[in-house]
């Protein structure tokens, strides 16, 4: 359902077309087609900038009467709103408020939403697909800017209440959608009514700043679990901690790495520990954390993906798991049998697959499967902070060896603000054919300069680029550290593959022989990383393996790790396989013991069953 509506009136101009009732169709049916094609991706950089012009906002309060535009132009500003890059999010933030403080959302639930149950006229692929794209709009106004939403919780009342009467006519993933509408918007009144009793209390008294612990840490932060422990969630629990400098210089290496770590371990635990401390005062009112009761604890197997140990909870009565966005894969939980007031057992997520979910189960991996007793009923509580965000970051802290410089130590630690140069300025040339444009290339004996002099030899206007693209482009390549920033459209990406391709075009000057070492690129999000690769493997055939899942890109998959594991060595292929059936093997004969551990769980057993099981003979045994 998400092609382009096509224009019934073939190609004859459309009357509404005029600058001063906003954006003209067209420029909408060409974003529509780019994203049909994939030449345009939902919350990409192309789309906010296409939004950011005037006649696109002046529009959101002259829609056109035809259906088939306004399912396209709500389809534009669902997939504009809908990025997840770090650089677009206070333009995307702009953008969904300007939508909210339009007359867009009131005009389609007035016109197109609340006749729907009253009209079986309506009930066409067209107004179906408007809903969805409604629905979905709705939930990004209360995911990234609640407070504008307030004026319009009447509209999303009706918006629920018009369209829970004709479920059976909607997309199955609508009526899911519906579902957590109904939660955000529950969520939503809850805060509000939070904050208006929040105003009418006494104001508390203002901290000063954190001044953390003193002396030394009381064991080595490298001995610390990732995973909390039941000491960490206690209400008397105080941590050892010291603040972050913000000025001056650390006393050493291992003095930032306990710091950083012990901070980042903090932060990942104490919304817990305050969440379980509130609970433990006043119950499910006075806590944040959503509270699943009643739990149940299956006999642990074996996970078939990963091998690991695994156990899957029932949650009883909690249809919405399903639909929000709770207990996601590598989320940390807490359980416990007395209420938490002594026993805390975590866990992570380990499966969260559809099928289990239908039957409100959950797969957990616990830290101490010896403490799980099958016959009792847990609650159970959600950090709500990242456990798998957090996770690999304090376990590579945690991985520096103590006589290893921490990376970048010289600006990290001892706060140096004087960047280095790089290795590779030191009295050499590097060859910048690639970089210079092709008729400019006349001009220049040669394309070889010393990377130190390239200011002063080369110029904008000779590398195609604006003054701040090619100051940016300087500074890169003459400071072992580069920043470079800027808003959207100004050449970040572009930059960025000028100068890997230049820095290809010169591997020996930085990769000297015996020192092989490859260019590694880090991207907030997959697509960003998608279309950087794509951009590289222009003018790089060979050589690129892209770690990480969720490619979307046809034309990156051959580059991912997981293709370039498909050996040719027949050997390594044959032992791969005859592991692999080991491995299943042992999974077999585990469920088998763990399926007998069960059954002596739930029932009373003979001695002739046990028999077979007691190894020591010398045991005089009556049967």
């Amino acid at each position: 359902m998400n092609e382009t509506v096509r224009n019934n009136g073939g190609n004859r101009p459309f009357s509404d077309e005029v600058a001063n009732y906003g954006i003209a169709y067209q420029k909408i049916e060409e974003l529509c087609n780019g994203m049909d094609s994939k030449k345009i991706l939902p919350g990409s950089s192309d789309l906010l900038t296409a939004v950011q012009a005037e006649s696109f906002i002046k529009r959101l309060d002259i829609l056109w009467p035809h259906l088939d535009k306004r399912v396209n132009f709500l389809r534009v500003i669902v997939a504009t709103a809908s990025t997840n890059q770090a650089d677009l999010m206070t333009l995307t933030h702009k953008f969904v408020s300007d939508v909210l403080k339009s007359k867009l959302i009131n005009t389609l639930v007035d016109e197109s939403i609340c006749p729907m149950p009253y009209d079986s006229n309506m009930h066409t692929a067209l107004n179906i697909q408007l809903a969805d794209y409604l629905v979905k709009l709705l939930l990004l106004g209360f995911a990234l800017n609640p407070s504008n939403m307030d004026i319009l919780l009447p509209k999303v009342e009706n918006v629920i209440s018009s369209l829970s009467k004709i479920k059976d006519f909607l997309l199955a993933n609508t009526v899911q959608q519906i579902e957590r509408l109904e939660i955000a918007l529950k969520d939503r009144h809850e805060t509000r009514a939070a904050q208006r009793l929040q105003k009418v209390q006494p104001k508390k008294r203002q901290y000063k700043d954190f001044e953390g612990s003193t002396g030394e840490p009381p064991m080595n932060f490298r001995e610390l679990s990732v995973v909390p422990v039941p000491e960490d969630v206690g209400y008397d629990y105080r941590p050892y901690l010291r603040p972050a400098r913000k000025k001056g210089r650390y006393d050493s290496d291992e003095h930032y790495l306990d710091v950083q770590f012990r901070l980042l371990r903090e932060d990942l635990i104490r919304p817990l520990r305050e969440g379980i401390a509130a609970y433990q005062k006043g119950g499910t009112k006075e806590t944040d954390l959503y509270v699943y009761k009643d739990v149940e604890i299956g006999a642990s197997t074996m996970h078939q993906q990963t091998g690991e140990l695994i156990s899957y909870a029932s949650l009883k009565g909690n249809k919405r798991i399903r639909f929000d966005k709770r207990l996601k894969y590598g989320s940390l939980v807490c359980l416990s049998s007395d209420d938490f007031q002594s026993v805390f057992l975590f866990a992570t997520v380990l499966d969260r697959d559809e099928k289990a979910l239908v039957k409100n189960q959950i797969g957990l991996k616990f830290e101490e499967m010896s403490k799980i007793d099958t016959k009792w009923k847990y609650r159970m509580v959600e950090s709500p902070a990242f456990f798998e965000a957090y996770k690999h970051v304090m376990m590579a802290l945690q991985a520096l060896k103590p006589d290893e410089p921490v990376p970048f130590s010289n600006y990290l630690v001892s706060v140096n603000t004087d960047t280095r140069l790089p290795a590779y300025i030191e009295g050499k040339t590097m060859d910048f054919k690639d970089i210079i444009k092709e008729e400019n290339k006349q001009y220049f004996g040669t394309t070889q300069f010393r990377v130190d002099q390239i200011q002063n030899v080369l110029n904008p206007e000779v590398c195609g680029m604006d003054q701040s693209q090619f100051d940016a482009l300087v500074y890169a390549l003459t400071t072992s550290l580069a920043i470079i920033q800027g808003p959207p459209g100004t050449g970040k990406t572009y930059m960025g593959l000028q100068l890997a391709k230049l820095l290809f075009e010169n591997w020996d000057a930085w990769n000297p022989e015996g020192d092989k070492r490859p260019m590694l690129v880090v991207c907030y999000t997959n697509h960003a990383l998608d279309q950087f690769l794509e951009g590289i493997s222009k003018f790089l055939e060979d050589g690129i393996i892209r770690v990480g899942g969720r490619c979307k890109n046809p034309a990156l998959e051959q580059y991912m790790l997981s293709k370039k594991r498909q050996w040719d060595n027949p050997t390594l292929r044959t032992q791969f396989f005859h592991l692999r059936r080991g491995i299943g093997q042992l999974q077999t004969n585990m469920e088998e013991k763990s399926a007998f551990l069960k059954e002596l769980e739930t029932r009373f057993t003979s001695p002739e069953l046990l028999l077979p099981v007691i190894t020591n003979s010398e045991t005089p045994i009556n049967v």
